[in-house]
């Protein structure tokens, strides 16, 4: 039911509502899994404010490339992060699938784009492994490594992605 509730209907989704679908202990922690090409990631669903489908968005000049603009959320302005075009990974349109996943962390609110959300999974501490040392452009961001139904899963620690970007914009 997640994955229809999250990736079929395109309804919006609230992070609270993902906590109270799955069932959370000690050794666990509820994750959401989305694509960005051929690459599955993981969030922490208790970052996440909501997911939404694709909406406008208002570009804003001399921002980094990677800021897409920003878009109206009942009132509210978020930023929008593509994270495509921040992990250089080769772009593509937007389509019926791409999603707007809305975190919150104590620095900011933010929007990130999304081929295709995925599930919501559980996952145990102890089915997470330390990232190895790699060269991908995205390889910074990722605190742990696990498989999902046979797929290697990236985990991404969102705080640093939206750090990283304060820092290049201040110094753009």
């Amino acid at each position: 039911m997640p994955q229809a509730l999250l990736a079929q209907n395109h309804q919006n989704t609230s992070g609270e509502e993902i906590e109270n679908n799955m069932v959370e202990t000690e050794t666990t922690a509820t994750f959401l899994t989305f694509y960005i090409d051929s690459h599955l990631f993981a969030i922490p669903s208790k970052q996440i404010v909501e997911i939404i489908t694709l909406q406008e968005i208002t570009y804003i000049p001399n921002l980094p490339d990677f800021v897409k603009g920003v878009t109206n959320i009942r009132g509210k302005i978020v930023p929008l992060i593509d994270l495509r075009t921040k992990f250089h990974i080769q772009p593509r349109p937007f389509d019926q699938h791409t999603c707007f996943i809305i975190t919150e962390t104590e620095e900011c609110t933010v929007g990130y784009i999304v081929d295709k959300v995925s599930d919501v999974t559980n996952i145990a501490e102890d089915q997470i492994s330390d990232p190895p040392k790699a060269t991908d452009s995205f390889a910074e961001y990722i605190i742990g490594i696990t498989k999902i139904n046979e797929e290697i899963t990236f985990i991404l620690d969102v705080a640093k992605i939206i750090l990283d970007d304060f820092l290049e914009s201040a110094n753009a």
